[in-house]
């Protein structure tokens, strides 16, 4: 969010902090911005359907202002230009990847 350089098209981002971002639509906007046509985006995030109590879901960590579960994930990151390739659960986390368009 901070990181500012004049950087030829890359291959692939990828991140695990999508939800320490208070506006995930512009981040992920940002990071395809970073990306070469068919550029890949991998994200790793925490799943906030495997939280049965709200009292120990993924906002408790202070440092989370998003949380997501697949369905809003996968929207996210296709409004903000990708096509989803693969989506994963595994325990309490997402894997999503996506090429960008």
């Amino acid at each position: 969010d901070r990181f500012h350089a004049e950087l030829p098209p890359q291959d692939f981002v990828v991140s695990n902090y999508l939800e320490v971002f208070p506006d995930p639509l512009r981040v992920v906007r940002e990071w395809g911005g970073l990306l070469k046509v068919g550029g890949v985006l991998a994200l790793v995030v925490r799943n906030a359907a495997a939280y049965k109590e709200p009292a120990a879901g993924p906002l408790v960590n202070a440092h989370r202002a998003s949380c997501f579960d697949t369905t809003t994930l996968c929207c996210y990151v296709e409004r903000a230009g990708f096509e989803v390739f693969t989506h994963m659960i595994a325990e309490k986390e997402l894997r999503v990847a996506a090429r960008k368009r």
